[in-house]
């Protein structure tokens, strides 16, 4: 009779254990996915075309402050002191303002990659979601929180090619 009951209880808590191990659990690099999409890899090739045109233009404006600079010098001997400090101020106020407008634009840019990259966030939840729902999956987890993980739990790519499939672009404004 004790070893009945104890049979019963074993099999009842191999039958619990294995209830809590039911539920599908998956893992997702997130960073893969934002870099090989097509849409992000059309978000980092916007952000670095727009990166190129300020960074040629802050080039253009930093040489011209340098010839400025250079024209300064070479009327040291020939303006009076009060023009030359006249000129040097002057110059100094261009560069401030030089100095403001290239952050601002640099920090205009990077809420750009923000923005963007949030939008292919949202879109990337949405597919995920309906990969779940689909897929009867419980739970979805980033691969960089993991330590160890089997590769067949991995949906990295079956994402990506949903999201390929979906979206190809994101504007960025």
């Amino acid at each position: 009779m004790l070893k009945l009951r104890l049979f019963f209880i074993i099999i009842f808590l191999l039958f619990q254990s294995n209830l809590a191990f039911s539920e599908t659990i998956r893992y997702i690099n997130i960073n893969h996915i934002m870099n090989k999409s097509k849409a992000g890899i059309d978000i980092i090739q916007q952000l670095n075309k727009e990166n190129k045109i300020l960074l040629e233009s802050f080039k253009n404006q930093e040489d011209e402050f340098k010839k400025l600079e250079k024209t300064i010098i070479n009327q040291k001997n020939i303006l009076e002191k009060s023009e030359l400090e006249k000129k040097v101020g002057s110059l100094r106020k261009e560069i401030k303002l030089y100095n403001k407008d290239k952050i601002f634009k640099l920090k205009t840019l990077e809420q750009k990659k923000t923005v963007a990259q949030s939008q292919l966030i949202d879109f990337i939840n949405t597919i995920m979601i309906d990969y779940m729902d689909k897929n009867s999956i419980s739970l979805i987890l980033k691969k960089e929180t993991l330590f160890v993980g089997k590769k067949e739990l991995d949906i990295t790519n079956k994402i990506l090619l949903a999201i390929d499939n979906k979206i190809k672009k994101i504007d960025i404004k």
